[in-house]
């Protein structure tokens, strides 16, 4: 038996701690197009069968380190379409399994090494739409399993030349609508067979 939650277009403002506690059996979590600014700590608390959640088109400007935590079982996350303006250390700790991330359309403008540590099965990444002007070379280094990584229309005017390198597979980079002045073969060294 699949059990959703689904409360997508509402006026939900905050999701408070242990909001879904002893709904063991949740699967599926649709809280799109509402008003959420703020998830606190724990509002995912002991939802171990969960597999999907999808927080678009709200309000998010922040999200606490370990929101996440207590979701293992996540495959799927969407944060699209918030006002997002960084990412704090540790928000994805405990996702070893999350396979898609969505941070399209949102206002981040930095991406740290340390963001992306855990997602060691993420194979779609989208930082389309944002603001981001710097990415760090290591940014996406345990992203072993990536395959789509989409940065179209942001600020970016140049790339390390390690940023992709990181990873040996096939990987779909979407990089149109930036203001890159030059590309160089050794950005994708790795890549080549």
């Amino acid at each position: 038996i699949y059990i959703y939650n689904i409360f997508y277009f509402n006026s939900i403002k905050l999701i408070e701690n242990y909001t879904f506690f002893g709904m063991n059996q949740l699967m599926r979590i649709n809280l799109t197009m509402n008003k959420i600014n703020l998830i606190e700590k724990n509002s995912f608390y002991c939802l171990n069968r969960l597999s999907k959640i999808d927080l678009s088109f709200n309000q998010l400007r922040y999200l606490l380190p370990f929101t996440f935590n207590c979701t293992r079982q996540l495959i799927y996350l969407s944060l699209s379409h918030n006002r997002l303006d960084k990412i704090e250390e540790n928000v994805f700790k405990g996702l070893n399994l999350l396979k898609e991330l969505y941070l399209n359309n949102n206002r981040i403008k930095f991406i740290n090494n340390d963001y992306f540590m855990n997602l060691i099965s993420v194979n779609t990444l989208n930082l389309a739409n944002n603001q981001l002007s710097k990415i760090e070379k290591l940014s996406f280094k345990n992203l072993k399993m990536l395959i789509s990584l989409n940065l179209d229309n942001n600020c970016l005017f140049k790339l390390d030349k390690n940023l992709f390198n990181a990873n040996n597979n096939s990987i779909y980079f979407y990089l149109s609508n930036n203001i890159i002045s030059e590309i160089k073969r050794e950005y994708f060294t790795k890549l080549i067979r």
